[in-house]
Order: C-alpha cells, then sequence, then structure tokens
C-alpha cells in the first residue's frame, strides 16, 4: 500500500490559503467578513466540540452575502482543521 506524504498535504495546503486570498479579494467585504467569523468558529469546534457553532445571527438572518461567506469559510476551515489534526496522529498516514 502507497503512503502519502505529509509533504503532500503541506504543499497542498499552502496552495488552497494562497488561492483562498486571492479569490476572497474578489468577493464583496460583507462575504470576506462573513468567511472569517466561519472559519475562526470552525478552527475552535474542530479544536473543542463543546464550543457552541456560533456566528452574528441578526447579521446572518439580514444579509445573504455575508451568510454565504460564514456557511463557505466553515466548511472550508473546519475540513482543513480536521485534516491537520488527522495528519498529527501519529502512524496514521502509513
Amino acid at each position: 500500500m502507497k503512503t502519502i506524504s505529509p509533504l503532500f498535504f503541506a504543499v497542498l495546503w499552502f496552495a488552497g490559503c494562497t488561492s483562498t486570498q486571492q479569490w476572497l479579494s474578489g468577493k464583496p467585504e460583507a462575504f470576506r467578513q462573513g468567511y472569517e467569523a466561519g472559519c475562526e468558529n470552525a478552527k475552535e469546534r474542530v479544536s473543542n466540540s463543546f464550543i457552541p457553532k456560533t456566528n452574528d445571527t441578526e447579521r446572518y438572518k439580514n444579509n445573504p452575502r455575508y451568510q454565504d461567506g460564514w456557511d463557505e469559510g466553515y466548511g472550508d476551515c473546519r475540513l482543513d482543521k480536521e485534516t491537520d489534526l488527522l495528519m498529527r496522529r501519529p502512524g496514521l498516514l502509513r
């Protein structure tokens, strides 16, 4: 069975960050703010599942761009953080 090199994931992660920043730069301000807020909440929740999934409820309900950004950021960063945690487990990728 082939093994997956952690270096491979590191390169993908770095490339993803660069392209995410470029991608976000073309989005409306409300979307970018929602993305950042959703991303931060996802990182916290993956590290500690007892932290509730939270957002600026009024803004989330009333601003579709913020809501889209929050959902996108939460999904992207949750996956990134979970992948990072899995890579830290000894022997997982051997």
